[in-house]
């Protein structure tokens, strides 16, 4: 009986010992399940800081991509300010051109206008001349005419001088015949001498 006892002193031993094997693998059991529930947490809270991290990274991404649509917003204003004002350059330059022609064109028309004067005036000098010309033909008429009218006179006073000269010859001849025949009346030997005289 003692050994029963003993022997199931020992079994019951054996199975309190069973039973605190159980309790510490359950509790070991109970131990490894929230460790493997605080290392999926601890997977989980990794896996959220890892996603937070995508997610700045993310908006880091988007916060440059928008600066960098800014940035070419920006650049494309600038293209187009930099082409309204080569277009204004070229528009200045094109009017510049233009006032330069026109300027240009106001010469020429001034050019055109002093050679229209300069023509006009040498039209007039001409016409000056001209009449200078006829002035001094007209003079010399004028003088050629006096000259033929002195001509004229001399002419005439030759004429009238002739005609005196002519009229005292005459007279003195008529006179010198009276003479004659009276002498030969006087003197009648002498009308051979007169005979002779006439022949």
């Amino acid at each position: 009986c003692t050994r029963v006892l003993s022997l199931v002193m020992c079994c019951t031993r054996v199975l309190s010992l069973v039973m605190y094997c159980t309790c510490v693998l359950s509790l070991v059991m109970r131990c490894t399940r929230v460790l493997s529930l605080v290392m999926c947490c601890t997977r989980v809270l990794s896996l959220v800081m890892c996603c937070t991290r995508v997610l700045s990274l993310v908006m880091c991404c988007t916060r440059v991509l928008s600066l960098v649509m800014c940035c070419t917003r920006v650049l494309s204003l600038v293209m187009y300010c930099t082409c309204v004002l080569s277009l204004v350059m070229r528009c200045t330059r094109v009017l510049s051109l233009v006032m330069c022609c026109t300027r240009v064109l106001s010469l020429v028309m001034c050019c055109t206008r002093v050679l229209s004067l300069v023509m006009c005036c040498t039209r007039v000098l001409s016409l000056v001349m001209y009449c200078t010309c006829v002035l001094s033909l007209v003079m010399r008429c004028t003088r050629v005419l006096s000259l033929v009218m002195c001509c004229t006179r001399v002419l005439s006073l030759v004429m009238c001088c002739t005609c005196v000269l002519s009229y005292h010859v005459l007279s003195t001849c008529v006179f010198m015949s009276y003479v004659i025949h009276a002498y030969c009346v006087v003197h009648p030997w002498s009308t051979h001498v007169l005979e002779n005289m006439k022949s």
